[in-house]
């Protein structure tokens, strides 16, 4: 994979990989509701939990995040190291962020307090880069194990290494 572009202030990547690679679809224009059901794909631990693909599921908590930056929102649904830059699914099973922090306390452990880059910001980098992505405002609800199975064909493990 060659990297096409990065920003840390937003930590989002574009990388460029195989040709056959399914894609996923972002939400339309339908704004984010706070309480709204969501799923978050990634591997997270994947030296300790394992190599498979793992989707764990919450709410979207706030429609922005840290310190009310619009760039982020706030999700309960738990993350750990390993999840960040995968996707964050509404209840159709389309991309509304890209998974990115836990706010981690000093001398106490806060709970489901995580965050995703929101899809109008993700959408917007995607663009300013010339990638071109497909959207939609369909309605539908999709069980959640037929959403783990179709995010198997769009979320991959990336590992960086420095």
């Amino acid at each position: 994979m060659d990297l096409v572009a990065k920003d840390p202030d937003i930590d989002l990547a574009i990388l460029k990989g195989p040709n056959d690679v399914r894609y996923s679809v972002f939400r339309g224009d339908r704004k984010a509701r706070v309480g709204e059901p969501i799923a978050v794909v990634g591997f997270p631990l994947s030296g300790v939990l394992g190599g498979d693909m793992n989707l764990t599921t919450g709410v979207l908590s706030a429609t922005s995040g840290m310190k009310d930056d619009k760039r982020f929102m706030q999700i309960s649904a738990p993350t750990q190291p390993g999840n960040s830059g995968g996707p964050a699914l509404d209840e159709g099973g389309r991309v509304i962020g890209v998974a990115t922090s836990s706010l981690i306390g000093r001398n106490q452990r806060i709970e489901n307090v995580n965050f995703i880059v929101a899809r109008k910001t993700a959408r917007s980098y995607l663009t300013r880069h010339g990638v071109q992505f497909k959207a939609s405002n369909k309605k539908h609800k999709v069980d959640t194990a037929d959403m783990a199975d179709r995010a198997r064909g769009f979320t991959v493990p990336i590992e960086c290494w420095r």
